[in-house]
């Protein structure tokens, strides 16, 4: 069978509703994505280290505090070459336990939505190299370090956005 080519249908979906786990966390960003957007939407988000007071406490990553990007106009994104790796890797998301995250579709993706009987049942694997598929190994590699702490006894922490409060790691979560 011949590979599945991704085609994004520009419907804006991927940029709407990017606050997830029931109001707690935004779309993930690393330090050099934080100026893409105005600073008064963006917060902490991932941070290792004994306390959060403790020298070794370590920022990882920031997120988005905004329900719907700040980019998206027209159902077009004003910054597309510039987007952030959580934006490239779409509609590719990671999911599961930290330890072995795994790499699925999201199925409010309106492609694959509009695919599912076609590819629903088909692996990752069968869809074509693409961008998309890129940008989640690199976001997947740039927190290799942030997984596998928990082997190595290092605390993992979270920035909930609702209680604006810093928690220990304890959830899985979408990226």
């Amino acid at each position: 069978m011949p590979a599945i080519e991704f085609v994004c249908l520009k419907c804006g979906n991927c940029c709407r509703n990017l606050i997830g786990n029931e109001g707690t966390a935004g779309l993930i960003l690393f330090q050099n994505e934080v100026a893409l957007f105005p600073k008064r939407n963006v917060k902490p988000c991932a941070a290792t280290g004994k306390s959060l007071t403790h020298g070794s406490f370590k920022l990882i990553t920031y997120q988005l505090t905004e329900n719907i990007c700040p980019h998206l106009v027209d159902n077009s994104c004003i910054i597309y070459q510039e987007r952030p790796l959580s934006c490239k890797g779409y509609p590719f998301v990671l999911s599961g336990d930290s330890r072995q995250p795994s790499l699925l579709t999201d199925p409010e993706c309106t492609f694959i939505k509009e695919s599912m009987g076609k590819y629903l049942s088909r692996s990752i694997r069968d869809f074509a190299h693409c961008e998309s598929i890129e940008a989640r190994t690199v976001f997947l590699e740039n927190l290799r370090d942030y997984y596998i702490l928990e082997s190595r006894k290092i605390k993992r922490w979270t920035y909930n956005l609702k209680t604006e409060k810093w928690e220990r790691y304890l959830y899985e979560r979408n990226f």
